[in-house]
């Protein structure tokens, strides 16, 4: 399958491009992770759930939640 046609099926499916699935599956992940009791980083997340840059990731993470990374924990 080529690229195209797995973006169009992958659209089709999510009504997401791949790359934005992916990152929706990393936040997802990552605010699981924040809501948990264990005590790892905000930086420490964001590198988990595969993000290169923790303020790449916070702001990604604001602009899906409507909250910073920090304000999460702990919520259920």
């Amino acid at each position: 399958m080529s690229r195209t046609r797995f973006s169009e099926h992958c659209k089709r499916l999510t009504n997401m491009t791949p790359r934005q699935y992916l990152q929706d599956l990393r936040l997802e992940e990552a605010s699981r992770l924040l809501k948990s009791p264990d005590h790892n980083s905000v930086t420490e997340i964001a590198f988990s759930c595969g993000f290169n840059s923790s303020q790449y990731f916070s702001n990604s993470f604001r602009k899906r939640y409507g909250r910073a990374p920090n304000a999460s924990r702990g919520l259920a």
